[in-house]
């Protein structure tokens, strides 16, 4: 039998447990790097997940959610790095032609909700009237794309999600803008589109709202699925990603607050 002392201490923490419950708290998820990757792996209907750790040989970005949509890379420079000596992470160099990519497939050719996103840090806005900064594209194989985040040029250095239904020689975009962003630092960026319903961009927590009920579906585009690079291949991304990821359905509010909030305490921001 435990002496009384040990006793009083169980029954302690029983109590106090008890006490949390009924004051309606929850628990508290302990923050670590391998909880946060867990975090990403179980949002549902996940098409591809690319945190940036596993980078072979400077020439693969492994997908890691078994379905194999792994991203090839081109350039010169492209490095896996870690931020803080923690956070894997993918840096580009537009100048080097630095961007992931993966030719069209059934997977990647999501026509109803979506939702696509991760950490982005632009070292450089483009330059007005010419260049975008490219985050997470699929390319257009008409005039628009039919999902892409970029950041805007110099002008505005807006983040910027479109969501478009080119079908049938038609072109209707709904772009959802947040306001300027800072240059040179970490950005939790999370766009997601319900065709006839709404369109959101979700930064560092805010929420920006836009109509997409002019969308019956989202453009089946068969152009390449690609990260650091946009707009048919002419605009390529100068700065760093990371976490990116993809889904077929749309993320309930809760589950992006909880890629932010928890995200950033690992990346300090």
């Amino acid at each position: 039998m435990p002496d009384d002392a040990l006793m009083r201490q169980v029954l302690k923490e029983l109590e106090s447990l008890r006490g949390n419950v009924n004051r309606g708290r929850k628990a508290e998820i302990p923050i670590s790097l391998g909880s946060y990757l867990s975090d990403f792996l179980a949002l549902p209907h996940l098409r591809g997940f690319w945190p940036g750790s596993s980078f072979y040989q400077g020439a693969t970005l492994f997908d890691v959610t078994g379905q194999a949509r792994h991203l090839a890379s081109t350039g010169t420079t492209m490095q896996a790095l870690l931020y803080n000596d923690l956070i894997p992470y993918l840096d580009f160099t537009a100048a080097n032609n630095d961007y992931l990519t993966r030719s069209d497939e059934a997977g990647l050719d999501i026509t109803g909700a979506i939702t696509l996103g991760g950490w982005c840090w632009w070292d450089a806005a483009g330059i007005p009237g010419v260049t975008n900064r490219p985050f997470i594209t699929k390319e257009p194989t008409t005039t628009y794309s039919p999902y892409q985040i970029y950041m805007e040029d110099a002008a505005s250095q807006r983040v910027v999600a479109r969501f478009s239904d080119s079908d049938a020689g038609t072109n209707i975009v709904t772009p959802v803008t947040t306001g300027a962003v800072s240059l040179s630092a970490w950005h939790c960026v999370i766009a997601d589109c319900v065709p006839g319903g709404t369109a959101r961009l979700t930064v560092d927590g805010v929420e920006y709202t836009a109509s997409a009920a002019a969308l019956a579906s989202l453009y089946n585009s068969s152009g390449a699925f690609e990260i650091g690079r946009g707009f048919g291949g002419t605009h390529l991304l100068d700065g760093r990603a990371a976490f990116c990821f993809l889904c077929a359905n749309v993320l309930p509010a809760n589950m992006k607050d909880v890629l932010w909030k928890r995200g950033k305490i690992l990346f300090g921001v």
